[in-house]
């Protein structure tokens, strides 16, 4: 129980440090846009800047293999040896996708599909073949990189990631405001946000590099003789998630752009960046319990109903801000030209909340069986998500599908994943007492 409550307060702190940074960074960043550019164009930019959020399956999945090899690296000299090989055929392969990313969104770009599957208006329209391209860039780079992250994770030092995260929003504020200075198209502007993950990655994977020992040609070298490590009994189910998961939360800015007004897509644009610094408090302590739970096995079970209400509890907190701040804080940052209306504002404090409760059984969950039934959960969520954005983004406009995501998470994932780690806990015990 000690180290739970040790390590929600490591990440919490870490992140509760680092957040009047980043939310200064960020609005600083939306005011920049929305000086220079207007509200219609600092919606566009944000839209195409989150582009990367779209194809998170990017990393394959593969994340979620090196955590639970790193957690376990210090036990014996043969699972560091497994987790440096997984870590290596970890970079390698996503290194191959970064390649194939690239490709992929230039090829979209020649054939000049980027303004009808966006919604672009004219004006923007016309870089959109190139200009997307180049913001997609950086964010490609990273992927092969962010297998530090995933170390760090492992060794139990996600508040030294959260630390190291700040350097994200810094960099965006501060790319904005030269290319703003450079005149370069408005759409490049989205470069910001995936130029930051590029240099958090690049950060947190040297200081992995030296915590655990390891050098850069050892993840590159490919070792024979040993068996190879057993990468996709994880990663498979984790991409399904991976996918399904942003998939469902971001593309509500594409249901927004095709389906509502552009006033309504800039103002879920403004909450939504005030939305991720809340959330990222509750997410970063809960990915600190996952080596927790991957090195204790059944003995972590029981601590689960902490985490659950720790968690719960937080999430409630942060909400009751978000809802009061984010109007007052939307219309300082556009100078009085827009500001969060309550009912986006209660939509989103309820989707925090539920994201909150969710969180303590989605790292408890993280065996390749239970992943797949998250999988399996996450799918439907993707599907309910979208069937009731294309509902209510019509009558509801920004809030409509923030109320479909917070619901489609209630009832497809929270309330079986509950129910699954209710059940492992239960068949855990009655396991134990049989040998009793």
């Amino acid at each position: 129980m000690a180290s739970i409550v040790r390590t929600l307060g490591l990440s919490a702190t870490a992140r509760v440090f680092t957040l009047p940074f980043t939310a200064v960074a960020t609005i600083l960043t939306t005011y920049l846009l929305v000086r220079e550019l207007g509200l219609e164009s600092y919606g566009y930019i944000v839209l195409v800047g989150a582009l990367f959020q779209l194809i998170p399956f990017a990393d394959l999945g593969l994340g979620a293999a090196v955590v639970n090899a790193s957690s376990k690296r210090l036990e014996s000299r043969e699972l560091s040896a497994r987790a440096l090989a997984t870590a290596g055929a970890t970079f390698r392969v996503l290194a191959l996708s970064a390649l194939v990313i690239v490709a992929a969104v230039f090829l979209v770009g020649n054939l000049e599909a980027w303004p009808s599957l966006l919604g672009l208006p004219d004006s923007l329209a016309t870089s959109a073949s190139w200009a997307i391209g180049i913001v997609i860039l950086p964010f490609a780079l990273s992927l092969p990189f962010g297998i530090g992250q995933r170390i760090l994770i492992g060794e139990g030092r996600n508040h030294i990631v959260g630390y190291i995260g700040i350097l994200g929003p810094l960099t965006a504020t501060a790319t904005t405001y030269v290319l703003l200075k450079l005149g370069v198209d408005p759409l490049v502007l989205g470069i910001a946000t995936p130029t930051g993950i590029l240099i958090v990655s690049l950060v947190c994977f040297v200081l992995a590099l030296k915590t655990s020992g390891w050098r850069m040609r050892d993840l590159l070298r490919v070792r024979k003789g040993r068996s190879k490590p057993k990468l996709w009994n994880s990663a498979l189910p984790m991409m399904v998630i991976s996918i399904t998961v942003p998939l469902a939360l971001q593309s509500d800015r594409l249901i927004l752009s095709h389906l509502s007004q552009t006033i309504e897509l800039s103002e879920y644009s403004i909450a939504a960046q005030m939305y991720v610094p809340c959330f990222s408090i509750i997410s970063m302590a809960a990915v600190a319990l996952w080596p927790i739970f991957s090195r204790s096995g059944a003995a972590s079970l029981s601590l689960w109903s902490k985490a659950f209400s720790s968690l719960t509890g937080a999430g409630g907190v942060l909400a009751v801000i978000f809802i009061f701040l984010v109007g007052p804080v939307s219309k300082l940052v556009t100078e009085g030209r827009l500001a969060v209306h309550m009912d986006l504002a209660l939509a989103f404090g309820t989707l925090l909340v539920v994201m909150a409760c969710h969180q303590a059984s989605a790292v408890l969950l993280t065996s390749p069986s239970h992943l797949a039934f998250q999988a399996g959960c996450s799918t439907a969520m993707l599907l309910v998500n979208l069937g009731l954005s294309l509902l209510m983004a019509p009558a509801l406009g920004a809030s409509g599908v923030v109320w479909a995501s917070a619901i489609a998470v209630f009832i497809t994932q929270l309330v079986p994943c509950i129910y699954k780690a209710q059940k492992f806990m239960r068949s855990t015990t009655v396991e134990v007492n049989s040998w009793v």
